[in-house]
């Protein structure tokens, strides 16, 4: 009876509804079968024997992988934006009003989060993700050896569940990206160059945290809770010294000399 089953588009929804909700996202098990479903018929087409296996497994791969990207692409930096967000507004709640008598450093921690909120408000854009490239062969490999398939509605379903699983986990990884812009514009900012706590500059602050929000994208949407519950303020403010060694006496934010600093390449 292999790939001998009328191929119904419920009986791939029935696959998907039992897996969608352990797979990154997570998707709708109806919206993904339906893509599943058309892109299947399309690829299988005139075409027989095995082959028509091959065709369909791709043709799923190549519809459910871009929308997947995408999707991943915004949730990865949605979560990148929040984590920095919420590291400097938390690192405000601490400031004593000694430490910043002309509030300079609390100016400057109030653009921070206002840059990670703009990246986040930026990411959800129609045009502001990066277009997928063609799916990976790794993810056509692991759609064709996702386990033995006994129709071809499970075959689709297997399908998409690999390319969805793929894409936005690939996705989410671009939320580096994220993380790279919303400090780099923070380290523009004059007084970043100004402002120290205590001996600890702002820049080593900024250090710290784009490191933080940096794993946040790389570890993926499946370690994400976790991290950002480990996380959770674990970003030494800037009235603390980095690197867990604590001031002896009480922090006092002062502004520095500027020095000559060396270009940052564009990277960071």
């Amino acid at each position: 009876m292999t790939g001998r089953e009328p191929f119904k588009q419920a009986s791939v929804e029935a696959y998907l509804r039992m897996w969608c909700a352990g797979m990154p996202g997570p998707p709708e098990a109806t919206d993904l079968a339906v893509e599943a479903a058309t892109a299947w018929r399309r690829g299988t087409r005139r075409a027989t024997g095995p082959e028509r296996w091959d065709k369909g497994v791709n043709a799923v791969v190549d519809l459910v992988y871009p929308r997947a990207f995408t999707e991943g692409q915004r949730a990865g930096s949605a979560a990148v934006s929040s984590y920095i967000g919420t590291a400097a507004q938390r690192a405000t709640s601490v400031i004593r009003e000694n430490w910043d008598p002309d509030r300079a450093l609390r100016r400057f921690l109030a653009r921070v989060a206002a840059i990670a909120t703009n990246e986040a408000k930026r990411s959800q854009q129609p045009d502001a993700t990066t277009p997928a490239e063609q799916p990976p062969p790794r993810t056509f490999l692991a759609a064709f050896e996702s386990g033995p398939a006994h129709s071809d509605a499970r075959r689709a379903a297997t399908a998409a569940r690999t390319a969805w699983t793929h894409g936005y986990r690939d996705g989410w990884s671009e939320a580096y990206w994220s993380a790279n812009r919303i400090v780099n514009a923070a380290r523009r900012d004059e007084t970043a160059t100004q402002l120290g706590a205590h001996d600890t500059p702002i820049q080593a602050w900024l250090d710290v945290l784009v490191e933080q929000a940096r794993r946040i994208a790389t570890d993926g949407p499946d370690q994400n809770a976790a991290r950002l519950a480990r996380s959770a303020g674990s970003s030494q403010p800037p009235t603390a010294a980095v690197g867990g060694e604590h001031p002896t006496g009480p922090p006092t934010t002062h502004r520095r000399t500027p020095r000559p600093r060396p270009r940052r390449p564009p990277g960071m």
